[in-house]
């Protein structure tokens, strides 16, 4: 409800929202920063990748209705496990290790790919 009525809020508590809005934003960038760096998550702009995150949740403010016909739970699970699979680091595609050689055969892998696909054209 907020989301549709930010405009009309009174200054004390439009400041209180907006503040609450920017530690969201924060805490969401920091737990994509900590994927990031565990290599859960691919090495993506954090920011936008919380801001669309968050434009998700935030955009069925405009569309749900719950009169029934949509089941809220099976909504959420699908835009939780949309939101997941747009950061998510695949399986083989993990680094083996810390180390830069690590990245530099990583992006052998994808050149070979790459060159391979050229050679068929």
């Amino acid at each position: 409800m907020l989301v549709k009525s930010e405009a009309e809020l009174p200054a004390d508590i439009a400041k209180a929202h907006a503040d609450a809005r920017h530690a969201v934003l924060d805490a969401v960038v920091n737990v994509l920063d900590q994927g990031v760096v565990a290599d859960r998550f691919r090495p993506v702009g954090t920011r936008v990748a919380a801001l669309g995150i968050l434009g998700i949740c935030n955009w069925v403010a405009w569309w749900y209705h719950p009169d029934g016909s949509v089941d809220i739970d099976a909504v959420s699970e699908l835009l939780a496990e949309m939101a997941v699979a747009g950061v998510q680091r695949a399986d083989d595609r993990k680094l083996r290790d810390d180390r830069p050689g690590a990245v530099i055969a990583m992006l052998r892998e994808d050149l070979d790919h790459l060159e391979r696909l050229i050679s068929d054209q």
